[in-house]
């Protein structure tokens, strides 16, 4: 027995000596802190431990929200790499010891590169699989540009619709660009969530710190909408020392603008930001006259396209309406404003609150160059929204965020009308238009190693109020023309992001259940409807690093658009004063189809990416092929031989139905390089390769499902080819200048003069023929000179250098050369 005792005596010995001998070799755990040079920590720092042949292990974590972490079972000698967006990374050695303290290095490149559109988290936009475009403060400051309309189009490669009077769309890869309504096939984001507008030109730049644009599908992450892409806005949030900048400006044609922005902390945990701006243009502006880029290159002519009983006809059409002229009624002033309050709740969470509104009074409309200064209107535009923001952390690898957000957008019309003398005879308020968001969205973000799983619900309601009225001021007693609604969304969504071989493989894949649900309005037109669908809507990534700075990048997604209540359930009619059969007025009439189905999408595409800090030097080049099926379009039944609602015989029946399927394809171009000498050189553009769609169907007799004749079309308002090119120049520390263009080749509309006009009498007598044109190209350039003097700058903005009459929307002509001097004051 003693014996035994002795050897169980000896063998406990044994192992208590070879746990303390381990224990010298080991590591049980390692903590430590990561902050930045200013001694602030890094929340969600990743640390991972590296290999004997410098890779990545799975042993890793991210830092909380004091900047700590803990790495259990670390191994002898190990070292870490700690990597944060915005910062360089590092790579340091443990040496035995049981507590680390890193003080990360700033990279200002890096952070403009910050990507959330494409992942609903921060992420460096080299491990993105999806072609997104980010347009820096810097990039916004330099750019000559009202609202986040002119940002895009000079600098993103985008399709843009823009009048005068604060009205604009645009649209990405083939899409056709869209100004109204909640159905749009590019989703508009603030922050990630809604954005609560329908018109781009009702948003100012002034609290913006940067915008990110997501070209190709996004359904699996955002739900309705995301078909040619997502503009993501995202805005300021200043810590630190209280800081900002005062404004003013003074150009021709009227133009003063003033206004500030400035944030910071006020205590340790209670920051802001707050801006203010105001624009006026108090003169009606002149549209270009020397066209130098117009009259090099021969783009001085359109072409209109009809279609007759005998086939196609192409006209020349002179396209130098306006050359020089004065366009009247485009005077207007807008004001716009935001403030921001973000609270550190405690160490794990924080809350955000914050509110903007947009307000434009008395906005001149000018109306069709065709028709002169004689069909001008006026419009109030008022939005304002705002958002409750929670986030924080449950654990080392798991981030929760919650939003609540509102908005309002609502426009007043008044319809004018003018004597021969131009002086205005009478003005009423002829429609008012309300449209109210409310929403919410929950996000789990929950870290595996160095891969992440993010799950959510959000939920988004829209109500719209109409109410037109007559000559009397009198309410009409329908609304017919757009249908008083409420549309709800609930979406939810999975998406998980894995990375491989030490972040040279990254890997998306997710999918999104939406259930959307409307109520519409009866009216003594038609009967109040309720409609309820369900979509599906996957996605999956993928990005290689084939060698360094060489990437190869691929994505496939579906994605959809909810139809519009007017397409549904409207009735309008649209008296035709000028054609008529027989002597007898006539209307044409649309009328909505319940049976509609979503518009849909299912998009590839794969790129090359190479990107080299190094030698400052990036180019990406992607192909894109979409399948874009259910579009809804117009089936045009001419003189069906009845009479409208209100007794007057109908010229053309329109009926909403569904198209057949489409293709969108084409090249994406981003190339930027940049010279040690300062030079940097960039552009970026999109060439279509296929873009068209079944723009109407038409029928000529009684028999209207025997005499269908399907048109189709090149897709309008997409141009060709659009290349935006630049070169930024820093000659001294205290001047930098900025010279930009902007090409755009030629683009397919409706030709609406001439199809309302009064010389549309081809075919059957006065039947009112469709009729296309095809616009020329065109080229602006702008440029921008700044001097910086201690916290002051004076700047000398040029826009439309070649003085150029040229429009996005044919008809809609726009500004020509123009001037501003600005100062601004940093403090």
């Amino acid at each position: 027995m003693r014996n035994n005792f002795t050897s169980l005596r000896s063998i406990l010995l044994m192992l208590t000596l070879v746990l303390c001998s381990t224990s010298v070799f080991s590591q049980s755990a390692l903590t430590g802190l990561v902050k930045d040079a200013n001694g602030n920590p890094l929340v969600g720092a990743t640390v991972l431990e590296i290999g004997g042949l410098g890779i990545s292990t799975s042993n890793g974590t991210i830092t909380d929200a004091n900047g700590k972490f803990t790495i259990n079972r670390i191994n002898p000698g190990a070292k870490l790499r700690i990597s944060y967006q915005g910062f360089y990374t590092q790579e340091v050695e443990t040496r035995g010891l049981a507590d680390l303290e890193v003080t990360m290095k700033e990279n200002t490149m890096e952070l403009d590169n910050m990507v959330i559109t494409a992942t609903r988290s921060a992420r460096d936009i080299e491990n993105v699989p999806q072609q997104v475009k980010v347009i820096s403060r810097k990039e916004i400051d330099k750019t000559i540009a009202n609202d986040v309309t002119d940002v895009l189009k000079k600098t993103a490669g985008v399709d843009v619709i823009q009048y005068p009077g604060l009205l604009a769309g645009v649209g990405i890869r083939g899409f056709r660009p869209q100004f109204s309504g909640i159905n749009q096939r590019t989703l508009l984001l603030i922050d990630g969530r809604p954005a609560g507008a329908t018109n781009l030109a009702t948003i100012d730049m002034n609290n913006v710190e940067r915008v990110e644009v997501l070209k190709g599908p996004a359904s699996a992450l955002y739900g309705a909408q995301a078909m040619g892409g997502v503009i993501n806005l995202i805005t300021k949030k200043t810590k630190g020392s209280v800081g900002g900048q005062v404004f003013g400006g003074i150009g021709n044609f009227g133009r003063v603008e003033g206004g500030f922005n400035t944030g910071g902390n006020i205590t340790d945990r209670l920051d802001f930001d707050l801006s203010f701006k105001s624009f006026t243009q108090g003169d009606d502006f002149r549209m270009g006259g020397d066209n130098l880029s117009r009259d090099a290159f021969g783009w001085d002519d359109a072409t209109r396209i009809l279609w007759t009983d005998t086939g196609q006809e192409e006209v020349t059409i002179a396209d130098d309406r306006g050359d020089g002229d004065i366009r009247p009624n485009t005077s207007y002033s807008m004001y716009t404003g935001a403030f921001r309050l973000g609270y550190d709740l405690n160490d794990n969470w924080r809350i955000d609150a914050k509110a903007d509104r947009f307000f434009a009074e008395d906005v001149n409309l000018p109306g069709d160059i065709e028709n002169g200064d004689q069909r001008p209107n006026i419009k109030d535009v008022d939005r304002y929204g705002g958002d409750i923001i929670l986030n924080g952390t449950t654990g080392r690898n798991n981030e929760l965020t919650a939003k609540f957000f509102a908005a309002s957008e609502s426009n007043t019309n008044y319809r004018t009308s003018v004597n021969d003398t131009t002086t205005v005879r009478t003005s009423f308020v002829s429609g008012e238009n309300q449209l109210n968001w409310i929403g919410g969205q929950l996000m789990d973000r929950y870290r595996l190693g160095n891969h992440f799983i993010t799950a959510g619900i959000d939920y988004n309601r829209v109500e719209q109020d109409n109410v037109s009225f007559n000559d009397r001021g009198e309410a009409n007693p329908t609304s017919a023309q757009r249908p008083n609604f409420v549309q709800q969304n609930i979406g939810f969504y999975l998406q998980t992001e894995i990375n491989l071989f030490d972040d040279q493989l990254n890997i998306t894949a997710g999918a999104r259940n939406e259930i959307i649900d409307y109520d519409i309005t009866g009216t003594d037109l038609f009967p109040s409807r309720s409609e309820s669908n369900n979509v599906i809507n996957p996605s999956v990534g993928v990005n290689y690093q084939v060698v360094p700075n060489l990437f190869v990048h691929a994505t496939f997604g579906t994605a959809f658009t909810p139809v519009g209540a007017f397409q549904i359930a409207g009735y309008d009619e649209r008296f035709v004063d000028s054609n008529t059969r027989d002597g007898v007025d006539t209307v044409d009439v649309w009328i909505g189809n319940p049976d509609l189905e979503n518009q849909e999408s299912s998009t590839f595409d794969v790129g090359v990416r190479y990107a080299n800090s190094n030698n400052r030097f990036s180019i990406d080049i992607t192909y894109f092929n979409t399948n874009f099926e259910n579009n809804v379009v117009v089936s045009v039944q001419q003189f069906p031989g009845e009479l409208s609602n209100t007794g007057i015989a109908v010229r053309n029946l329109n009926r909403y139905v569904n198209a057949e399927e489409t293709t969108l394809s084409g090249l994406e171009l981003d190339v930027n390089y940049v010279f040690e000498s300062g030079i940097n050189l960039f552009a970026n553009g999109v060439y279509i390769l296929q873009a068209d769609e079944v723009r109407d169907v038409f029928a000529f007799t009684e028999d209207f499902e025997s005499t269908q004749r399907r048109l189709r079309l090149d897709m309008h308002n997409v141009a060709d080819f659009t290349l935006n090119y630049g070169v930024d120049y820093q000659i001294t520390s205290w001047f930098t200048s900025r010279l930009t263009g902007r090409y755009v080749g030629r683009r397919y509309d409706t030709d609406w003069s001439y199809y309302l006009g009064p010389d549309n009498g081809f075919g059957i007598e006065g039947r009112g023929d469709y009729a296309d044109v095809h616009y020329p190209s065109f080229m602006v350039m702008d440029f921008v000179g700044t001097v910086q003097l201690g916290n002051s700058q004076l700047s000398i903005q040029v826009g439309n250098i070649t003085d150029e009459n040229y429009y996005e929307k044919r008809g809609f002509n726009l500004m020509g050369r123009n001037y501003m001097v600005r100062y601004a004051l940093n403090f």
